[in-house]
């Protein structure tokens, strides 16, 4: 239902809203299938639809070929885009799991569990006059109201969705923002929630693991902010992920994108480090060679940059160096398998770690 003048004036109205600092319009277009969902595609210079992409697993495989593509699934169901198989080659792309209601929420833990690492949103699917005017909201914790600043954001999932729509919420574990990768450890977990109206009481907070388990809840009374932190220790492989969830006396809902439990091999503190955040890496995803640069201000911040697995093994260490390539091969000069991998460099405990694909030459 796309052609593309209607593609190309949508880029040109985003672009002509957008003031920033104050407003930013972004396009993108809904990718709509029947049997396997709908998944809204974001900050691609092309589009696509279902006749020239028609299953998922090819619009992932589309997706994967423009540059800093971020797709987020849809008013979801249980058995939707295949039962959300993971797929490695969208792994980097999928970035947010859009919730309109309770019963959407509660399955949040799905795709979580199948492998996805998507941060939370809560949106209308509104085709009247109102549109824009639900309780639906989507919450993005960023530097500025800059595109670059909200697309970050996004990627790194600093987001959360609220069906209250002036409902305000962090969630934190061992200081790392939500989207981050912590070790399995006892971990300190800091939950920020608000709601400007007096009358809208916090009713309950839960932290939720895999299978989505309860592991730590607060009952509250009639408050309208609370600042809860509370302790747990895992080292079980069965807990993967966290989030929050905050209930108010009206039933609402607001959740927080997860934080997810790795080794301590790849995990990382993504607390802003003045200087760290000056990298760039290109292409992503990647085929035979991917680019590294840093800026002169963060190399001296720098201890050696690693390249891990998605199970912790570490595959190559460089020097560091304002640019550095990667053709895929571990220190031992043998060739490393298509799929994820993390870049970890920094300094002490102040590391970055920034997820990588590897795309099959095929």
């Amino acid at each position: 239902m796309l052609d593309s003048l209607e593609w190309e004036d949508t880029k040109r109205q985003a672009d002509s809203a957008t003031i920033p600092g104050i407003f930013l319009g972004l396009a993108g277009f809904e990718w709509t299938s029947w049997t396997s969902g709908h998944i809204t595609v974001f900050n691609t210079p092309n589009y696509t639809n279902r006749d020239s992409t028609p299953s998922v697993d090819s619009l992932y495989h589309w997706m994967a070929n423009q540059a800093n593509a971020m797709g987020q699934f849809n008013h979801p169901w249980p058995t939707a885009f295949n039962s959300f198989s993971y797929r490695t080659t969208a792994d980097t792309m999928m970035a947010l799991y859009e919730m309109q209601n309770k019963e959407q929420a509660n399955w949040y833990y799905i795709p979580l569990d199948s492998g996805w690492r998507v941060g939370i949103a809560a949106n209308q699917d509104n085709h009247f006059t109102d549109w824009g005017m639900g309780k639906q909201l989507t919450g993005i914790w960023a530097d500025s109201l800059t595109k670059s600043s909200i697309i970050s954001a996004i990627k790194n999932m600093r987001t959360f969705g609220t069906l209250d729509r002036n409902f305000q919420l962090w969630f934190k574990a061992n200081g790392s923002w939500m989207g981050s990768t912590i070790p399995k450890s006892d971990i300190n977990f800091d939950v920020f929630a608000f709601d400007p109206d007096t009358s809208d009481f916090i009713q309950r907070i839960d932290i939720i693991t895999d299978g989505n388990t309860i592991v730590d809840s607060l009952i509250l009374g009639n408050t309208n902010y609370i600042a809860w932190q509370t302790k747990l220790s895992t080292n079980s492989n069965s807990r993967r992920y966290f989030f929050a969830r905050v209930i108010e006396n009206d039933s609402e809902y607001a959740l927080s994108s997860p934080i997810w439990i790795e080794s301590s091999a790849i995990a990382t503190d993504f607390e802003k480090t003045p200087g760290m955040n000056s990298f760039e890496f290109y292409p992503n995803p990647f085929t035979s060679l991917i680019n590294f640069s840093f800026s002169p201000y963060n190399l001296g911040d720098l201890e050696a940059i690693k390249i891990y697995s998605a199970t912790g093994e570490k595959i190559k260490s460089f020097s560091p160096a304002l640019y550095i390539s990667w053709d895929g091969r571990d220190d031992m000069g043998n060739e490393s398998p298509p799929g994820v991998y993390f870049i970890n460099f920094g300094k002490g405990n102040k590391k970055l770690c920034q997820k990588i694909l590897r795309l099959d030459k095929r």
